[in-house]
């Protein structure tokens, strides 16, 4: 029995259709590793989800204590920041004492921000309201 030349290997190869990748030597199509990655993706998209919606925490304070002090995941950040308001605002859930500071000490770019976050919450909060009165 004699070996097969590299340059004769190389010709199988290319014979190969386009679509299809070799690993340990054992063709796959594409396809099917897409499928396989897409089946095990699944599962772990599933535990990010309940892991955030665990690390929440109470998703009726939207992350801010009663006094306006935001608990982030590490411990607690003084203020929090424009995006976690913003997050809770496009909830409805904006405490009223984070939306009376909100943008205080910033410039007029921070202040107009602050005002569309402002505008937000109260949007979903009225939109929750007729959902609410709609349901009742």
């Amino acid at each position: 029995m004699t070996a097969t030349p590299p340059q004769n290997r190389l010709k199988v190869v290319e014979l190969l259709p386009k679509s299809t990748l070799i690993f340990s030597g054992t063709p796959h199509t594409t396809e099917l590793i897409l499928m396989k990655l897409i089946a095990l993706s699944v599962p772990l998209v599933a535990l990010a989800a309940v892991g955030a919606v665990v690390a929440g925490g109470d998703s009726s304070s939207c992350g801010y204590n009663e006094d306006g002090t935001y608990m982030s995941a590490d411990g607690q950040s003084a203020f929090g920041t424009m995006t976690a308001a913003a997050a809770c605002a496009a909830d409805g859930k904006l405490p009223g004492v984070v939306a009376a500071r909100l943008g205080v000490l910033g410039d007029e770019e921070i202040r107009h921000r602050a005002e569309e976050i402002k505008k937000m919450d109260a949007k979903v909060r009225r939109q929750h309201e007729k959902g609410e009165a709609g349901q009742a």
